[in-house]
């Protein structure tokens, strides 16, 4: 499907690099109450080595800090999700249930907004400056319109609105738990060609703690497909907020978590020139392994979405 993750399959979990990052002193912080994304940071940047694989960040690693101006930001403090700045489903037409799931990854859900098909399903709850992306069982009534799919759920994209190449990309979130779920913050060209792919987060709600940040692209920016990541432990992250961002520069990307740089690596062809930006995703996605222990409702909370330019 062009503009979606079709093609990956589950190649984000088949990586060339696992990286075990334990962060324990990220335990507890980040509190539950709603926020507004700065309209300006200090980012800490690593300036040492980097290498072609995603390497952690050591403590006490040379830094310098990176001044940042926000370029775009949704806070979600009003009562309904914003129509004007969020699309619902992947590229082409609204109508159909093909652009509203990823079925090469064999997911259960099905993405729809109140107006699809009629159903007057919303799957997107905003209540005290908190986004809740809702995944839920579908109606027996609607299983045959939206071809099987067991779950309904929620996707939001700046496709039609926002793109950037390079700066900092960041959302505050807290994490969904339960079994098969898969929520991710990532990011995408419009074109059709994948990869590349920018994963800020991806995590099964199995394990919600053991997020992977995992960029993709194609050797020598035509080549195969290659890929590599980090993987953070993040304690108790489907309890407290958290903000988890990437760095994206034409040199070396670096990820973070509460605005602690973890991992780096160079940046790969295909990700190095200005004129090649991309839009930003966020999902509640239903993995196949889902069953009887699959909780619902279930949520994915969002505190803020936003981006900076250097």
């Amino acid at each position: 499907m062009p503009g979606s993750r079709t093609s990956l399959g589950k190649l984000s979990r088949h990586t060339l690099l696992l990286t075990a990052i334990l962060l324990p002193a990220l335990a507890g912080i980040g509190p539950a109450r709603a926020e507004d994304a700065p309209k300006q940071l200090m980012l800490d940047q690593p300036t040492g080595a980097v290498t072609e694989k995603c390497q952690p960040v050591p403590d006490g690693a040379a830094q310098s800090q990176l001044p940042l101006r926000q370029s775009f930001a949704d806070n979600f403090n009003g009562d309904s999700l914003d129509n004007d700045v969020w699309t619902n489903h992947y590229q082409g037409h609204d109508y159909t249930v093909e652009n509203r799931t990823l079925a090469p990854n064999s997911e259960q859900q099905i993405y729809v907004d109140r107006r699809f098909m009629d159903a007057g399903i919303d799957p997107f709850v905003l209540k005290d400056g908190i986004l809740h992306i809702m995944a839920n069982k579908t109606p027996e009534a609607y299983l045959g319109k939206f071809k099987g799919l067991r779950y309904t759920s929620g996707l939001i994209t700046t496709r039609n609105t926002f793109y950037q190449a390079f700066g900092y990309f960041e959302i505050r979130a807290r994490m969904t738990r339960g079994h098969a779920y898969w929520p991710a913050f990532w990011m995408m060209r419009q074109r059709a060609d994948w990869p590349p792919e920018i994963d800020i987060f991806e995590t099964g709600g199995d394990k919600p703690e053991s997020v992977d940040m995992t960029t993709h692209w194609r050797q020598d920016g035509r080549g195969k497909h290659v890929s590599t990541h980090c993987n953070v432990q993040v304690p108790g992250n489907d309890k407290e907020f958290h903000t988890y961002g990437v760095l994206w520069t034409k040199e070396r990307m670096v990820y973070y978590i509460d605005r602690k740089p973890i991992g780096q690596f160079i940046t790969p062809p295909g990700l190095d020139s200005a004129d090649r930006p991309m839009y930003l995703l966020a999902n509640l996605a239903v993995q196949k392994t889902a069953n009887d222990k699959t909780p619902t409702p279930a949520s994915l909370d969002i505190d803020w979405i936003a981006a900076y330019r250097f």
